[in-house]
């Protein structure tokens, strides 16, 4: 018998010998009742519960009556979920030929609980081994109170009903509304935008660099001479700032690493750097709050020029907003990982 229902049955005993005690004074059994926790209303259903019925005891629950789970059979559900922690209810019960809600409440009393998974990047080879060196070099840099800054590069759909993400509708049936509203349409090649951006550690963004081709070295070159150093002299001194850019070629190719060099801007080497590691770069998230924000639009920008306002609005708020959240955390990330492994941050 389900707790719950016990306590209610103990209750309902208090409440109708309490009822019988004072003479069937209705009011006097609510008002001594009223403050263990139930409404007026179900302390009334109860008295008039009784005095149609005139028992003190619940109705049996009709049908047949819940087994007991046997422990051989507990102990052949949990043998299951230890060998394939993954496996589904259904499978789970097809396996020991029982139903599935069997399988399901054998599993909760058992104390098993379902997690949804965490999606995570491939590593391979040597690769952890390098993010656990390349933080630690990084985390050691900004305890000399450097400011970092991070650029990254992002497709953006021209169309904001493109973004990905999903979408929901409200109607009293499938059926009863239009096609436009039930039907999410993707166009195969939408037109998309390459969007450029850097922050530093402290929540502040540089003005978007957009374009609809891609980012070579001599273009990489235009724009860290048009909108990075522009951005750094804005907030910061150069001797001040560790510049950590992805390991994409067009970032380490020689002329961008001489022209660093020449600007005096240190800047995380090749061989120091860390590979395949989203989640310890706050950009990632802070793309997809601006996508999210972006999608919100009804319509479609016209022109580049256009778009480029409109993102560089969404990201001056974005930044605004969640800026400081996002990178607060950075430097403890960047520790974490160069002690435990890139997926302890996960």
């Amino acid at each position: 018998m389900a707790k719950k229902r016990v306590q209610n049955e103990c209750f309902y005993k208090q409440v109708c010998q309490f009822y019988l005690k004072n003479e069937k004074n209705r009011q006097a059994t609510v008002q001594h009742f009223i403050n263990q926790g139930p409404s007026k209303q179900s302390l009334y259903r109860m008295i008039k519960r009784f005095d149609s019925s005139g028992s003190e005891e619940y109705f049996a629950i009709s049908g047949r009556p819940r087994s007991a789970r046997n422990p051989e059979k507990l102990r052949k559900i949990e043998k299951v979920v230890e060998k394939n922690p993954t496996i589904s209810l259904r499978l789970g019960g097809e396996k020991l030929r029982i139903s599935y809600g069997s399988f399901a409440r054998g599993k909760k009393e058992l104390g098993y609980k379902s997690y949804r998974r965490i999606k995570a990047p491939n590593y391979k080879k040597d690769q952890p081994d390098r993010c656990k060196k390349g933080a630690r070099k990084i985390y050691e840099q900004m305890l000399a109170n450097k400011i970092l800054i991070i650029d990254d590069e992002t497709y953006v759909f021209s169309d904001p009903e493109q973004i990905p993400g999903r979408k929901f509708y409200s109607a009293k049936s499938r059926n009863s509304v239009d096609d436009s509203i039930r039907i999410d349409p993707k166009t195969k090649f939408a037109q998309k935008y390459l969007v450029w951006q850097a922050m530093d550690s402290l929540g502040n963004v540089s003005d978007p660099y957009v374009t609809t081709g891609t980012i070579n070295h001599k273009v990489y070159l235009e724009i860290i001479d048009k909108y990075l150093i522009p951005f750094i002299e804005k907030y910061h001194r150069i001797e001040d700032i560790l510049f950590w850019p992805d390991l994409a070629s067009s970032h380490y190719q020689k002329d961008v690493l001489k022209f660093l060099e020449n600007k005096k801007i240190s800047f995380v080497k090749k061989k120091e750097n860390t590979p395949n590691l989203p989640q310890a770069r706050p950009i990632e998230k802070f793309w997809a709050l601006c996508k999210s924000e972006y999608s919100k639009r009804r319509s479609v920008p016209r022109r580049l020029c256009d778009f480029r306002k409109i993102w560089k609005n969404i990201a001056e708020k974005v930044a605004n907003n969640s800026g400081k959240n996002l990178m607060s955390g950075l430097k403890s990330k960047l520790r974490k990982v160069a002690r435990e492994g890139p997926l302890s941050i996960v």
